[in-house]
């Protein structure tokens, strides 16, 4: 099958290069890798983190709500279905001892400049108990006046009632997790949500006066097509979000076992995958959106669009962010921290951590101290998934080291800057706006974490530890 695309399109020899060059590698959410975390971070090590951090900083602060109504076959998050709620209330209790136990440990003078609820779904949370959640924290922190305050919506979950109450409590931006408007992909993954229910949270949030709002879609899902993914991007404008996130879908069954229930029969292969997120690019791009890092598209007068433009884009756990604090601080089980000694992540298992907190004590699982090479490591591959491109001379002259790192990636590279898709210029990299695709690839080739062998021909990934990049 041609397709034919809305705008110019790559040649088919680009399409089967970046397919040809596929393989497995991290989101880069982080640098090192979620995969580094090790159990000999402990919970003394946070609380020398927390106590060292500079007084008058600036922090981001983000919690966890690990529950959901119904569970999503496609999901990578930290969740567990449940409709008790007492339950719910009994986990919100620890999260806010957590969040004092937390303060405590910080300097005196500090100011949330970003606050994010994600999960699992906070709309599982009553307007009440997120009301008393938000009291808590303005109560224990001091939350700047300019400060984004975001949070993520199922809209299957979410009412009026709860939109009233985010925007009491300064909700600025709000997520509707709607992945898909076709009925049949969205029965597939055990999510049924029809349109209504998204145009309503659109509207309700605009009445309340939540002008920033962004949607999440997704693809490469089953029984997805060229043409219901039009449809699907047709409905999605139609709303005129702000940003909208248009996420590859990671099928990885050997970390999440739900994943194995959806008919793998009905997913998109490569080809068709690749296909999907050129029409979607295309589609968001003639709407007039325009494209940030390789997966999110904003509007021109959206912050974060004025962040590209001024180089002051950043990314972290929760993707793209305006966010300038240089210490993250999360909340809620699973949740990663990020401070100048490294990450630090609370455990997963809910119940444990309810009786750690309970017991005054941080409950720190496992993390990654940073190595000497991390941060210019970390900065390389920022600027590469925020810009697609980098220059490395400045960056290893202010670290005052890393030529071997430089020397190292540049080899793994040369594969593809000869296939074409890679421009380098002396010590400048630039990935071509049509092959954003392998913008991971390039950042993993600076990765000295995970495994790499290269080859003429492509680039390898030793162990299916991370989803496609592609």
């Amino acid at each position: 099958m041609v397709l034919a695309y809305d705008r110019g399109m790559p040649e088919p020899s680009l399409k089967n290069t970046i397919l040809s060059l596929d393989r497995a590698a991290p989101r880069y959410t982080s640098y090192p890798p979620a995969t580094q975390f090790r159990d000999s971070v402990t919970a003394d090590d946070q609380v020398r983190a927390l106590q060292q951090m500079p007084d008058g900083s600036e922090i981001s602060l983000y919690l966890h709500i690990p529950f959901c109504a119904k569970l999503c076959y496609y999901c990578g998050c930290f969740t567990t279905v449940t409709r008790k709620a007492e339950r719910i209330e009994a986990y919100l209790e620890a999260l806010k001892q957590e969040a004092q136990l937390v303060r405590r440990l910080l300097p005196q003078h500090l100011s949330v400049t970003h606050l994010h609820f994600g999960g699992g779904s906070p709309t599982m949370l009553t307007a009440p108990q997120f009301e008393g959640l938000c009291r808590r924290l303005r109560q224990d922190f001091s939350i700047a006046p300019q400060a984004e305050i975001a949070i993520e919506v199922d809209p299957r979950q979410l009412n009026e009632a709860k939109v009233a109450a985010y925007a009491l409590a300064g909700v600025n931006r709000i997520s509707l997790g709607v992945q898909d408007f076709n009925d049949q992909t969205l029965q597939s993954v055990n999510r049924r949500q029809p349109f209504s229910l998204s145009w309503a949270a659109v509207h309700w949030c605009r009445d309340y006066g939540i002008e920033r709002i962004n949607l999440d879609l997704m693809y490469g899902l089953p029984y997805q097509t060229v043409q219901t993914l039009r449809e699907t991007l047709r409905l999605a404008i139609a709303l005129n979000p702000s940003r909208i996130a248009f996420f590859g879908y990671a099928h990885v069954p050997w970390m999440k076992k739900h994943m194995k229930a959806m008919d793998m029969a009905a997913m998109p292969d490569a080809s068709l995958r690749y296909d999907l997120y050129m029409v979607g690019r295309e589609a968001l791009l003639a709407a007039g959106y325009q494209q940030i890092g390789i997966d999110h598209f904003v509007r021109p007068d959206d912050p974060m669009a004025q962040a590209f433009a001024q180089r002051t884009l950043h990314r972290n756990f929760q993707g793209y962010t305006t966010d300038t604090a240089h210490h993250l601080i999360g909340l809620g089980a699973s949740a990663i921290s990020d401070t100048p000694a490294g990450y630090a992540q609370n455990i997963n298992d809910i119940a444990r951590y309810q009786e750690l907190v309970q017991a005054d004590r941080l409950p720190i699982h496992r993390g990654v101290p940073r190595a000497p090479l991390d941060d210019l490591c970390a900065q390389i591959i920022e600027q590469l998934m925020c810009y697609h491109e980098v220059d490395l001379a400045p960056i290893v002259s202010r670290h005052g080291q890393g030529d071997d790192v430089v020397a190292t990636a540049l080899a793994r590279l040369e594969p593809l800057i000869t296939k074409g898709v890679l421009e380098r210029e002396g010590l400048r990299l630039r990935v071509p706006e049509e092959a954003a695709l392998v913008t991971r690839l390039v950042a993993s080739a600076f990765d000295h974490y995970t495994p790499w062998e290269a080859s003429a021909s492509a680039c390898v990934q030793e162990a299916p530890r991370h989803a496609r990049a592609v």
